[in-house]
């Protein structure tokens, strides 16, 4: 069973999918930062750049998107001036516009299909031989002759009906050909098509026979029963959301300054400008004489936990794992390998292990990711968790009164905080002008300015 647990409020909403007790995945939005990837759009080719292999689109935003060429489909041909279909695969990020491709696709539920290719690929985790055969035959009958299309068919899909499959391809289709039609119909550059947040990404996901919604936000809430019913929502105000769902521990490691291994080491994680840099550090084992097996056997299981934190915590851009040397260019080779292995199947690219030992990752931008949505600071006093900003602490903030007005009485609750946590709980209106709760109307916040706060604020009853 899946659990689909929303924390939201005005400012921030962070959502994780759980199965069976484990973290699938991580998200956060911030209400005014509102992501542009898999939008479609038509642009128009500004320029390109033949000896860097790539080109410049522009899409109506205030900074040209950028295209490699590698991404440009097969039934595509970039020429300067004209106007072509392009999807954002990742955000503009800081100087840089957002990164496109022409190969356009659309999700469901069990199957993504998208324009370009005429490839069919099906999920790993789908084991039986004979159920991957059956569903590729399938996908590639219902695309038959139409040229250009391609399918990756989704692990869901081996517990789908024929019908159901058969109801969604068309569906896609459907979706795919009604963007494509504005190959010849109207000017550049336009919006054809606009993704929405992870929300909506949750609902093509959901079962609503096995999965179920746990939510402490009352919009959210009631946008969820309205969709599936009070059956598979729970709204749940009355502790911190993650901790009471189970996850908290896996999302504050998503936090984590260090990340502990198995075996007694840990991974130090460095957010810098240019890059992302992990340290692998051997931990108890230094205390004693290690052999060249042992330190192999911790390299890898820090690969592992490196794979886990870059997908969980949607790190991307290059990454420099930083190894315990291993002397031997035999080693070097067969950790080589096994980093191709660990990494087989994910969205990363390993590019190699240098001479100095360091292990080199690359990984697509997507959706702004926590670190930086939250902006982590480097914590100075040995903490295990970086430190976040204010926005953290807004939600954290919301959160606590949520608690409150559930477990104790009263209608007033006092609040010491920083003059600028004050100002910024009247501006973003989570505490309204006359001292109320934006949620509720009934639960007065009274605030008192104490600038001396190590944590823009503390609670007293």
């Amino acid at each position: 069973m899946r659990t689909f647990v929303i924390d939201g409020n005005k400012i921030v909403t962070q959502g994780c999918v759980m199965v069976d007790g484990a973290l699938l995945r991580y998200d956060v939005e911030v209400q005014d930062e509102v992501s542009i990837a898999g939008n479609i759009y038509k642009g128009r080719v500004t320029n390109l750049n033949k000896e860097k292999s790539i080109g410049f689109i522009d899409i109506g935003l205030a900074k040209k998107g950028m295209i490699n060429f590698k991404d440009v489909a097969g039934d595509v041909h970039l020429v300067a001036g004209q106007d072509v279909l392009v999807q954002v695969i990742s955000d503009p990020y800081e100087e840089k516009g957002a990164k496109l491709t022409t190969e356009l696709s659309f999700q469901g539920k069990y199957l993504v299909l998208f324009s370009g290719s005429s490839n069919v690929g099906i999920s790993k985790k789908i084991d039986s031989a004979e159920k991957k055969k059956f569903l590729v035959d399938k996908v590639k009958a219902f695309i038959g002759d139409k040229a250009y299309i391609g399918a990756v068919i989704r692990t869901e899909a081996a517990n789908a009906s024929l019908d159901a499959l058969a109801d969604e391809f068309q569906s896609l289709m459907n979706q795919l050909t009604a963007a494509l039609q504005y190959r010849v119909l109207g000017n550049a550059p336009r919006l054809i098509r606009e993704q929405k947040g992870f929300l909506e990404q949750y609902n093509k996901l959901f079962n609503p026979e096995e999965d179920r919604w746990l939510t402490n936000d009352q919009l959210i809430y009631d946008y969820c029963v309205g969709l599936w019913g009070k059956k598979t929502v729970q709204y749940y105000a009355g502790h911190e959301l993650f901790d009471y769902a189970g996850c908290k521990g896996e999302i504050d490691e998503i936090r984590g300054y260090k990340l502990p291994l198995p075996s007694g080491g840990e991974l130090v994680v460095d957010y810098t400008e240019a890059c992302v840099v992990i340290d692998v550090n051997s931990g108890k084992q230094r205390q004693k004489p290690v052999s060249a097996d042992v330190l192999f056997d911790t390299n890898c299981e820090a690969m592992k936990k490196t794979r886990w934190l870059l997908e969980k915590a949607d790190i991307s851009g290059a990454i420099i794992v930083d190894l315990i040397n291993m002397n031997s260019a035999q080693k070097k080779q067969q950790l080589l390998d096994r980093a191709k292995m660990i990494f087989s199947g994910s969205d990363c690219y390993v590019v190699g292990i240098s001479a100095l030992g360091f292990l080199e990752i690359t990984r697509k931008r997507g959706a702004k990711p926590a670190y930086k949505i939250f902006e982590y600071q480097r914590p100075l006093d040995g903490s295990m968790y970086y430190e976040p900003n204010m926005l953290y602490y807004l939600t954290r903030f919301v959160n606590e009164v949520r608690r409150m007005s559930v477990h104790h009485s009263g209608k007033q609750f006092k609040f010491f905080a920083t003059s600028a946590f004050i100002e910024s709980l009247h501006a973003y209106g989570l505490v309204l002008s006359d001292g109320f709760f934006y949620e509720n109307h009934e639960i007065e916040v009274e605030l008192i300015e104490d600038d001396t706060l190590a944590h823009y604020y503390k609670i007293t009853y």
